[in-house]
C-alpha cells in the first residue's frame, strides 16, 4: 500500500509509516495541534524548556519535498482549476551542493509574481517572492518592481507571501461615492 514515513522533530525513535488514505487526516490534525506544546498544551509556548518538545508540521510532512508542499499550497489559490492553467513553473534544477532551486511565476493584468523556493540539504531552505509590473510607465524603460516577504521555507512565510500579494492588489475605492440615497424621479 503506498504511502509516507513521517518523522516528527527528526528523531527517528518518532517515525511511522502513513498510508495514502490517513494522509490527509494527519495534516488535518496537525493543522489543528501540529504548533501545540505538549508540555502546557499553549499555542504560543515560549519556555525554552518546551521550546524542544513542540511539534513542527513541516518537519511531520518530512516524506513531501519542498517542491511538493509548493504544489499543494499553489493547488490552493487555484481550485477548482488546474495549476498549470494559471502558474507558470519558471525553472528547477540542482546546484550541486545538495540545494535545488526552483521558481514560479503568475501574473495579474499588470504584475507578474516571482515566487522562488530553495531547498537545501540540512536546511529548513528559503521561500520569496518578487514583483514587477507588466508594462513600463510612460518615459521609463525599466519595469518598477519591489520584493515582498520572504524567510524559511514554511506555511507562514508563504501565507505572508500570499497576504503580501493581496496587499500589492487592493486598489483604493474612487473618491466619487454612491449617493445614500436614490432620487425619486429615477426610483
Amino acid at each position: 500500500m503506498p504511502g509516507n514515513t513521517i518523522k516528527i522533530n527528526k528523531r527517528a525513535d518518532l517515525e511511522w509509516y502513513v498510508g495514502d488514505s490517513k494522509m490527509d487526516d494527519l495534516i488535518e490534525w496537525l493543522d489543528k495541534n501540529g504548533e501545540k506544546c505538549e508540555v502546557c498544551e499553549s499555542k504560543v509556548c515560549e519556555s525554552k524548556v518546551c521550546e524542544s518538545k513542540v511539534i513542527d508540521f513541516e518537519d511531520a510532512v518530512e516524506a513531501k519535498s519542498k517542491h511538493q508542499l509548493l504544489d499543494m499550497w499553489m493547488a490552493e489559490l487555484v481550485f477548482p482549476g488546474k495549476v498549470e492553467d494559471f502558474i507558470e513553473d519558471i525553472a528547477g534544477h540542482g546546484t550541486g551542493d545538495g540545494e535545488v532551486y526552483f521558481k514560479v511565476c503568475f501574473y495579474t493584468d499588470e504584475h507578474v509574481y516571482s515566487i522562488v523556493a530553495i531547498d537545501k540539504e540540512g536546511d529548513e531552505g528559503y521561500l520569496g517572492c518578487q514583483v514587477s509590473t507588466r508594462k513600463a510607465r510612460p518615459g521609463e524603460n525599466w519595469m518598477r518592481g519591489n520584493d515582498l516577504p520572504d524567510g524559511p521555507f514554511n506555511k507562514k512565510t508563504w501565507n505572508s507571501i500570499i497576504t503580501g500579494i493581496v496587499r500589492y492588489e487592493l486598489t483604493k475605492l474612487s473618491i466619487y461615492k454612491k449617493p445614500d440615497t436614490i432620487p425619486e424621479d429615477i426610483a
